[in-house]
């Protein structure tokens, strides 16, 4: 009789915990939606003991919201498990004849483009590529080339570069640079100008690298304020672009970043001038561009970074260049030709093969920056316990999030909090759109699964990111640690 007493006590005492856990979770949650400052929002919060799947607290956890830069995480699990984190892009550089005795080809040099987001890329500075080019060159015995430079693109639709879906605003902005099947020096440039007082106009000086034919209309204003209220508008792929906005008076240089109407062009003339830097010469200086070869000569093949460290980057500084190029290349594992609409398809069917609920998912690129994207916290959640759970890449996944209060775009999020260093997310942040979604960790063992999706809240972005550390704190502290 005393002995089942005691089960009976035992088991109160252990449901009393589990109670006041799970309420307190939920009184949490519902001091969070319950804020003023969110009446107006549209929030999806989520979130899971990842190990099993169990609830820990949810509220409209099904529901579609923008989700900003969460979006890599889908992309990025997406190619880890497709591609493999040891894939690597290949650039051919090939020749459609043979020298002859005289090292003259009477032919064309040509570059087979395939993707690769980390040409000449500020990333990976130690790439010296066009240098090794000319050395196959060279050591093909080719001092004068009669014919071009050809470049071949032909996988990457063009008039799918700049996807349609990204607002004006952004396009022509180096975090809303194009897709092509030739990508370089991160597909932007630097524009460097000189500002006078406040209300003039500022001078344009130059570009880094020069890309020729570059012309800008300017409406820029010299202002009192200190940060870059400076930005670039064009159409696609247009060399006639135009500036708004303000930059701070007063400055001998400086410097804004656009996006390279056509990265290729830019690549063509540098590898030219570097070839005439080493004695040889390209006769034909004529742009063409190609859809094939008839009897192409491999010269060298250039092999990105692995997938794995171009990931590492995308997720911890929020690469949207890097995250676009991973997004194109999942198409070309099922299409012949890469568009972001083939890439949605891949994703889609990949996780609807997996039991998540694609329906839950609107993904028009890759990167999030898109405003007509939409996802729910449950398809994200679902998304990280099943890389944790089943895929053979979970760890590489988790560790590309940076920690929070230490790396990345995270760095300054619940810094010196009890959390810091416990949680690998990712954030989101577009105009009215604050997100994060990763794993926190607890000294048990166990590892929770959560996404936390706000959208149109009725303050700025700094005080949003500030009720969701109280949130993510709160639920922690009533966690269980041992």
């Amino acid at each position: 009789m005393k002995n089942q007493q005691n089960k009976i006590f035992f088991i109160t005492v252990l449901f009393t915990i589990f109670c006041s856990r799970f309420f307190a979770q939920n009184i949490a949650v519902t001091e969070f939606t319950e804020n003023p400052i969110f009446l107006p929002a549209n929030i999806s919060f989520m979130m899971t003991e990842t190990r099993t799947g169990k609830s820990v607290a949810q509220y409209r956890s099904c529901n579609l919201t923008i989700p900003a830069s969460v979006m890599k995480i889908i992309t990025t699990a997406t190619a880890l498990e497709l591609l493999t984190p040891d894939f690597q892009f290949i650039t051919k550089l090939e020749m459609d004849n043979l020298p002859t005795t005289d090292s003259i080809l009477n032919g064309n040099l040509i570059i087979r483009g395939n993707g690769d987001p980390t040409l000449g890329s500020a990333y990976f500075e130690s790439d010296n590529f066009l240098n090794e080019w000319v050395v196959a060159v060279k050591n093909a015995g080719i001092k004068i080339v009669k014919g071009t430079i050809i470049i071949d693109e032909s996988r990457f639709s063009q008039t799918d570069a700049v996807n349609s879906r990204w607002l004006w605003e952004d396009v022509g902005n180096y975090y809303a640079s194009g897709v092509y099947g030739i990508a370089y020096k991160d597909n932007s440039y630097v524009l460097q100008l000189k500002s006078d007082t406040a209300g003039t106009q500022p001078q344009i000086l130059r570009t880094i690298p020069n890309i020729e034919g570059l012309h800008f209309a300017n409406y820029l204003l010299s202002s009192k304020n200190k940060s870059d209220n400076a930005y670039i508008c064009s159409l696609p792929m247009s060399y006639n672009l135009e500036l708004y906005g303000t930059i701070p008076e007063n400055r001998a240089i400086f410097s804004i970043k656009g996006s390279m109407p056509h990265p290729a062009d830019v690549l063509r003339s540098e590898f030219i001038k570097t070839l005439e830097n080493n004695n040889i010469l390209v006769e034909n200086n004529d742009f063409l561009m190609t859809m094939a070869s008839n009897f192409p000569i491999l010269l060298y093949k250039r092999v990105s970074p692995k997938l794995i460290d171009i990931i590492n980057i995308t997720n911890f500084v929020s690469n949207n260049h890097f995250a676009e190029h991973i997004f194109k290349q999942l198409a070309l594992t099922k299409y012949d030709i890469s568009t972001s609409a083939n890439s949605t398809a891949v994703v889609k069917q990949f996780w609807k093969n997996k039991q998540l609920p694609v329906e839950q998912l609107i993904m028009c690129d890759g990167s999030g920056l898109s405003p007509k994207n939409g996802v729910s916290a449950n398809f994200i959640v679902s998304l990280l316990n099943y890389m944790q759970n089943k895929s053979k890449y979970g760890l590489q996944f988790k560790y590309s999030l940076p920690a929070v209060g230490r790396e990345g775009t995270v760095k300054n999020v619940l810094k010196n909090s009890v959390l810091a260093g416990k949680v690998r997310m990712k954030s989101g942040t577009i105009s009215n759109v604050r997100c994060y979604a990763g794993y926190l960790d607890v000294k048990n063992g166990t590892t929770y699964s959560f996404a936390v999706l706000v959208n149109n809240a009725n303050c700025s972005s700094s005080e949003v990111t500030a009720e969701i550390e109280k949130l993510l704190l709160k639920i922690y502290n009533n966690l269980p640690k041992k």
